[in-house]
């Protein structure tokens, strides 16, 4: 076949161009024209560059678009309709160009077929985008972030704050004490339930547990002894594994044996108090003690943390004691610690809150957070003043009466 002002030659025989009636041009054709004059390929003023031959010299099929060329393939077995098309003797058609438009169509398909590689400037582009992006990501991966450990804090303080809340729903609204009664609440040995008093109001706090570093108490380390008998057991599922901070690992000696402590959660004083009272504190007096979930308008119950960690240092009574002193009238000056919170998570402690939600607040200030003393006294009611911490726990306790 030869090629004249690129135009086809008339072919012999009964596959003549008259024969073929070509259709007119239709919308998606001259769409895929236009989009090939976009890219770069030039169309023989206004006709297809390429056309679609059959094995018999000369005879011409079907003319295509070069974007519909691309999309038949290199050695495409199409018909007018895009289905497979062979000739008489079932050989397949295949794609040729057409005239001397041939760097065209390599150009056309170096465009779309990916056989053009990166150039230089393409990798410069590339490398300075990761680059960015690596500044960005890597001081966000640098920050102290939640781990396995935290979650499941976390997750042990929703449990309990579910279970306390479930429990107020069963008992008009009316919430267990943070604490047991009396000078014992503070000190000595563990408060167990009286089955011969039911009604005990020491009986309906949430724990009577104390846990100090005495083996012989077996309210630390048993708990069939205490926790298993207590107002909130029913509603946690009785897994006692939600009452300790997974990064807690105090233990006491008992009996020759080595025992982990059963608790570190504490409970807002606050919230029931010494079993309806400030247990006689001064800094908690002018203070309102809660009763039922309805009384948290104030602070309100996204404000008023529950349970909080206790540090593994210290001996824990049920209740955490926020010392009130300064915060109405406001004199920083005069903040001081009655307890010292959690720490074991990057510098923060789990709280969970009346409203059901739990999360890691983070200690802003040292004197919060002194290191953990191996003989298990902590420095606890140490004058601490102007620190933010205490300002952010009080806020978080209760309001004047």
């Amino acid at each position: 076949m030869k090629m004249r002002n690129k135009k086809l030659e008339q072919p012999a025989g009964d596959l003549a161009p008259e024969s073929v009636n070509p259709k007119p041009e239709s919308f998606s054709t001259r769409l895929t024209g236009k989009f090939a004059e976009a890219m770069g390929v030039e169309k023989f003023r206004g006709r297809p560059d390429l056309a679609i031959f059959s094995p018999e010299p000369g005879t011409v099929v079907e003319r295509v678009t070069p974007c519909a060329a691309f999309a038949l393939g290199r050695s495409a077995a199409v018909s007018a309709h895009g289905g497979a098309s062979r000739s008489p003797r079932g050989e397949p058609h295949t794609l040729r160009p057409v005239g001397d438009d041939t760097a065209a169509l390599r150009n056309f398909r170096r465009r779309f077929t990916g056989a053009r590689g990166f150039t230089r400037l393409d990798i410069l582009a590339i490398l300075a985008v990761l680059g960015l992006l690596s500044l960005l990501i890597l001081p966000a991966l640098a920050k102290p972030g939640l781990n396995s450990k935290s979650f499941q804090c976390l997750s042990n303080h929703r449990q309990m704050c579910n279970a306390w809340r479930m429990y107020a729903d069963d008992n008009g609204d009316r919430i267990v004490y943070a604490s047991t009664s009396g000078t014992s609440a503070r000190s000595g040995a563990s408060v167990p339930i009286n089955p011969a008093t039911p009604n005990n109001p020491d009986n309906f706090a949430w724990t009577g547990a104390h846990m100090t570093f005495n083996g012989f108490d077996r309210g630390i380390w048993d708990i069939s002894y205490d926790i298993v008998k207590r107002p909130l057991w029913p509603y946690t599922k009785r897994d006692a594994s939600i009452y300790k901070c997974p990064s807690d690992q105090s233990s006491v000696l008992a009996f020759g044996v080595i025992r982990p402590r059963l608790q570190s959660l504490s409970m807002n004083l606050y919230l029931g108090g010494f079993t309806g009272t400030d247990g006689g504190w001064p800094f908690a007096h002018p203070y309102r003690i809660f009763f039922k979930t309805t009384e948290l308008s104030a602070p309100g119950p996204s404000k008023t943390f529950v349970f909080t960690d206790g540090r593994p240092d210290d001996s824990l009574y049920g209740n955490f004691m926020t010392d009130m002193t300064g915060y109405s009238p406001s004199n920083s000056a005069s903040f001081s610690f009655a307890d010292l919170p959690g720490f074991l998570h990057d510098g923060g402690a789990g709280l969970s809150f009346a409203d059901g939600h739990t999360e890691i607040h983070r200690w802003t200030d040292p004197r919060t957070t002194p290191p953990l003393s191996p003989n298990g006294t902590p420095p606890s009611g140490s004058p601490s003043p102007g620190n933010p911490d205490i300002a952010w726990l009080q806020d978080h306790s209760t309001r004047l009466k």
